[in-house]
Parts: structure tokens; C-alpha cells; sequence
């Protein structure tokens, strides 16, 4: 089979590469019927979002603090090895972890939540309607 087939082939089995699939507006994942994956953790999006943030802050001041880079890159080293070794410490520890885990993400989340809150502010103040 050529190259060409196998392209076919695989297109047409989940549509032409690039095509959006039928889900009324809906991420994929969180459309009703589709293919079920693993569901993100946490530390994972925390991970994304911390990521987005430093990304955000390079932007729009060219540079930043080299100790906050620093202190940007252990948070998402320890967050890693957190998602890394939660599956053997849920296994071995699950009903003491999880409410320390909850906490965390609570007081995250509400961290992030402020953040988000400040930011939308600065920018209705600063940048015209």
C-alpha cells in the first residue's frame, strides 16, 4: 500500500486531517458521547497554567525577574513530580492525601482566581473600551 492510500485511509476513517468534529461549539472532551480520556489532574493544569501566566509576563514586559523565573521553574518541577509520583502515594496514602491535595488546589485556585481579578481590572483601567 502506498503512501498515498494509508493517507486515504486514515482520513477517511476520522475525516479530513484538520476537520473539526460535530460538537456544536463543545471542546471535544467535554462534548456528550466522545471518546472518553483520562481526565487532567490538577497538578496538570495548574502546571498549563502557570506555564500561560510566565508566557503572558515575558510578552508583555520583554523580561522578567530572573528570580521569578526561577521560582516559576521549581513550582512546575515539583508540580511534575507531584503528578509523577501521585498515582504510588494515592495508591499507598489515598484517604490522607486527598484532603491536603483538595486544600491545595483550593488555595490555588483562589490565588489564581485573584490574579485573574487584578489582571481584569489593570486592563479595564488601562486599555480603552
Amino acid at each position: 500500500m502506498s503512501q498515498r492510500e494509508v493517507n486515504a485511509a486514515a482520513a477517511g476513517a476520522s475525516g479530513p486531517v484538520g476537520a473539526i468534529p460535530p460538537t456544536e461549539g463543545v471542546p471535544p472532551e467535554n462534548a456528550p458521547g466522545g471518546p472518553t480520556k483520562r481526565e487532567r489532574s490538577a497538578a496538570e493544569d495548574l502546571a498549563d497554567g502557570l506555564d500561560l501566566l510566565m508566557r503572558a509576563a515575558r510578552k508583555a514586559v520583554g523580561t522578567v525577574d530572573p528570580a521569578v523565573e526561577q521560582a516559576a521553574q521549581r513550582a512546575l518541577e515539583r508540580l511534575q513530580a507531584l503528578d509523577a509520583g501521585m498515582t504510588r502515594e494515592l495508591e499507598k496514602h489515598a484517604t490522607r492525601l486527598a484532603p491536603k491535595l483538595e486544600q491545595l488546589a483550593r488555595e490555588t485556585g483562589n490565588e489564581v482566581a485573584e490574579l485573574v481579578q487584578r489582571l481584569s481590572r489593570r486592563i479595564e483601567t488601562h486599555v480603552p473600551s
